[in-house]
């Protein structure tokens, strides 16, 4: 940030002598810089910018401008939002139109694909504001805000609903343009096309990484990660230089993977007794162990030492506004198998899984969907009490303040088998 400060301090400066003559631009000084940064930060996370700050440059440039850059991944240069900076700025002068430091909004490390990334949300904010000067909004080219045509169609809308300019500094886009709608069109479908071949591309190389063995995320309990090394003892690196990793066993934890089967199976404890145990030695630094997250550790074949990669993926689902889990087909699983990495004995893994199994099948709540009283319970008992001839949800039958009474459904007629007649008093 102090980078991208000093970097509009010189352009502008170059380019706005009237306002150095008026004292509104500075050198960059470390004391200037330092509030330059602390400016940044504030807006950044607050969508907030100081109006005073920028009336004054209305005295001598009466057209004001708003600034936002974007980079995508770690891998990128931080100095690619910076360079973004500098085309913005110098279109902004090409059209007598400066771009007030209040008004320079970014965003580091942050996929396009995300509307909801902050210094994008930030910037839309002090646009939208009615006390705000911004009459331009200058990106360096249409895939900076952002790589989802449905979000470009908004950002166009807001600012027309605003009657603000909207211009591409590398790409000279500009709404005002009749033909824009058309633009924009066409932009968004060359945007999907290249997330789409992208996409693909890092599934390829992430699928040749699972075959081999290598990483590809965070590692279950019972394992750590090493730098991998040929048969002479070299570091294998990747492409861009670093080294590549491989699975392995952490000696730490494994003793707390193996823990998890022997109780469940051979002490007969429950989930819900693991949990407790695990929360109370902070296995892995944590206190915050689930009886899911346990149930998904005794089922995991990792502790066998086979490795499933692409068994689920996210999709949009636009009509709940929400990303989902979606199950992928079997034959697009790649499996990874090294017996060097078993943690724990064949037959010991297989007991657990039959025991998991078991419970599922056993359960009056397996394949069954959440009732309202489970999702918003009416009372403090709702949603909880089943009944054990038929396996019905016991509901509020009489909802007075002193005498509430719960039953089930079925005992009055008795349907379904169930001899549960007389309500349950609490």
């Amino acid at each position: 940030m102090v980078k991208l400060a000093t970097a509009y301090l010189e352009r502008q400066l170059k380019h706005w002598p009237k306002l150095v003559e008026a004292g509104l631009l500075s050198g960059p000084t470390d004391s200037v810089l330092a509030d330059m940064v602390a400016d940044f930060k504030l807006r950044h996370r607050t969508g907030k910018a100081d109006v005073e700050s920028v009336r004054p440059f209305l005295k001598i440039c009466p057209r004001l401008g708003g600034g936002y850059s974007r980079y995508s991944c770690d891998n990128s240069s931080p100095t690619s939002a910076l360079d973004q900076m500098v085309n913005e700025l110098d279109r902004a002068r090409r059209d007598e139109c400066f771009i007030p430091w209040a008004y320079v909004l970014c965003d580091y490390s942050v996929t396009g694909l995300d509307a909801s990334r902050q210094g994008y949300s930030s910037y839309k904010a002090i646009l939208a504001h009615e006390h705000h000067f911004i009459g331009t909004t200058y990106i360096d080219d249409f895939t900076r805000a952002s790589r989802d045509e449905i979000e470009w169609w908004r950002l166009a809308a807001l600012s027309k609903r605003l009657n603000k300019r909207l211009i591409g500094a590398s790409d000279h886009f500009d709404l005002s343009d009749p033909n824009s709608d058309l633009l924009i069109t066409m932009f968004g479908l060359v945007s999907r096309l290249f997330i789409k071949g992208l996409r693909e591309k890092s599934k390829r190389g992430m699928r040749g990484a699972a075959r081999r063995g290598t990483c590809l995320g965070k590692l279950s309990l019972g394992f750590t990660r090493r730098i991998h090394r040929d048969a002479s003892g070299n570091i294998v690196r990747r492409p861009d230089g670093r080294p590549r990793h491989e699975p392995c066993i952490d000696p730490v934890t494994r003793e707390y993977r193996l823990m998890a089967y022997e109780l469940y199976v051979k002490n007969n404890w429950s989930p819900h007794k693991i949990v407790r145990r695990f929360n109370e030695l902070k296995v892995d630094g944590s206190d915050r162990w689930s009886v899911l997250a346990i149930k998904q550790l005794l089922w995991s074949p990792a502790p066998i030492g086979v490795f499933t990669w692409n068994q689920t993926r996210r999709e949009y689902d636009h009509e709940s506004g929400k990303w989902v889990k979606v199950r992928n087909p079997r034959l697009e699983w790649e499996v990874f198998f090294d017996p060097n990495l078993a943690i724990v004995p064949l037959d010991l893994w297989r007991a657990a899984r039959r025991n998991l199994a078991e419970a599922r099948r056993k359960s009056s709540l397996t394949g069954r969907r959440k009732s309202r009283n489970q999702r918003c319970a009416t009372t403090l008992f709702s949603g909880t009490l089943i009944c054990e001839y038929c396996g019905n949800e016991l509901t509020l039958c009489r909802s007075k303040v002193k005498y509430k009474q719960m039953f089930c459904l079925n005992g009055p007629t008795g349907a379904c088998g169930c001899r549960l007649s007389p309500p349950v008093r609490f």
